[in-house]
């Protein structure tokens, strides 16, 4: 009997183990899939490649010219959250959600407002 629990024990932490990563890996390519954009002035860009993210301005005539403001490092540590190295060496950590082609992060990337919203 207890082989049998230990056995069942087992597969339900592979099982659990499984989920996780692969939730970890939709959220990756979820990250990655497309350019998020919104708009303050100019045309503000976050693309993602996997290991940085570029942080940039488009503007001029149909947003042609593409200014890049910052690179941040991240990674994909859970189910919805990051944790971002903007060059310091310190990792943050932000919830980030995708739902209905927004991503909301909280507290904001960009900024030091308490959420921040991203279009695809």
């Amino acid at each position: 009997m207890p082989a049998i629990v230990a056995a069942s024990i087992g597969t339900l932490l592979l099982l659990a183990a499984i989920i996780y990563f692969s939730g970890i890996a939709t959220l990756e390519s979820k990250l990655t899939a497309n350019d998020w954009t919104r708009y303050e002035d100019l045309k503000l860009t976050l693309s993602f490649d996997g290991e940085t993210i570029e942080y940039s301005a488009e503007m001029g005539y149909f947003y042609t010219y593409d200014y890049p403001i910052a690179y941040m490092d991240y990674k994909v540590t859970g189910l919805g959250t990051i944790k971002v190295d903007y060059g310091n060496g310190g990792w943050q950590t932000r919830k980030v959600k995708i739902e209905d082609g927004t991503l909301t992060f909280t507290p904001a990337l960009t900024s030091t407002d308490s959420i921040e919203f991203w279009f695809d």
